[in-house]
Formats: C-alpha cells, structure tokens, sequence
C-alpha cells in the first residue's frame, strides 16, 4: 500500500515477480467467459513506468511494473471486492494484443462491444510520457457512453515537467 504520505516513493521497487504475480491476480478475477466477453462499465487508464533511483540513470522498478500497474491492480482488486467490475490492461492475457482494450472502451468504433461509461485515470509520471494513455483518453472524450472521466493522481507532478513531450502539436492535431 501507499505510504502515510500518500507518494509512490513509498511503494518498494517493482520486480517482475511482483508485476507477473500482480497481472494473475487481475486475470484470475475475471469471470468466466473470458477477456472477450468481458465488458464492463468502468475502465482503468494506467502507464507502466519506472522510477528511477533519485542520484543516477538506474530503475528501481522492473521493465513493464512501476507505480501505475500497482496501484491499478489494487483498485481492481478493490472494485471487484465492492461488486464493481472494472477492466485494465492488465486484464489483457499475456500474448494478446493490447489494443483489445479499445474494444471495450470505444462505442463509436465498437457499439456492440464498449460499454465503459467511468474511465478511471490513473495519473503517473509515466502517464505523461505514454502515448497509448492519451490516446486512451482522447478516445474517452470522444465516446458517447463514457459520461465521466476521473482522475486519481498518485504521483507528485510538479507543473514544469512537460507532458507527452515526443508529441509535436502538428502530429497532435493532425489526429
């Protein structure tokens, strides 16, 4: 769990032990039926990222973990305790095609498949930096059934760090 502080800097490094250990657990709450079928309303937006050690170029977090996925996988846990189905990407299978997610979150493109109407962002470092995560989100804005989006921040983001700096504007507003 976060820290009393509330800082993913509280959070131990991320092994791939604990990333593989943390995606089972997501994919074993997953009804039967499978990640085809299931759609459900509330969906989650996170980076994997790691952070890197405060004096040097080093991780502490494994390649493909970091705060995001942590804090993903215990709001799923938690949603699903409440009763409350949720979907990540972290309910793609390993071998899948990631991009199944849009499938249940894109009623314009999907209207037999997305039913997300909540999308969850979880707001990291790394989110900044994923254009996947924005492409999520502009895809959210654009939807029909999505009808709110809410951000959970568990990260300090200091105003100065530029967000999705490999984007240009033209490229942005080219799409």
């Amino acid at each position: 769990s976060l820290g009393s502080s509330g800082r993913t800097e509280a959070l131990a490094p991320v092994s791939i032990a604990e990333k593989n250990a943390l995606q089972k657990m997501v994919l074993d709450l997953m009804p039967a039926g499978g990640v085809a079928t299931y759609s459900p309303e509330l969906m989650l937006s996170y980076a994997t990222g790691r952070r890197r050690v405060a004096d040097g170029d080093a991780c502490n977090d494994a390649e493909g973990a970091g705060p995001g996925l942590v804090i993903t996988a215990k709001l799923v846990k938690r949603f699903k305790d409440a009763g409350v189905p949720s979907f990540s990407g972290l309910h793609v299978p390993p071998g899948e095609d990631w991009k199944m997610y849009f499938e249940k979150l894109d009623s314009n493109k999907h209207p037999d498949t997305a039913r997300c109407r909540v999308l969850v962002v979880i707001l990291t470092r790394a989110f900044y930096r994923s254009l996947p995560c924005l492409e999520e989100v502009a895809t959210a804005l654009r939807c029909k059934r999505v009808t709110k989006i809410v951000p959970v921040r568990v990260e300090d983001l200091p105003f100065d760090v530029p967000q999705w700096p490999q984007l240009d504007d033209e490229t942005f507003m080219a799409n």
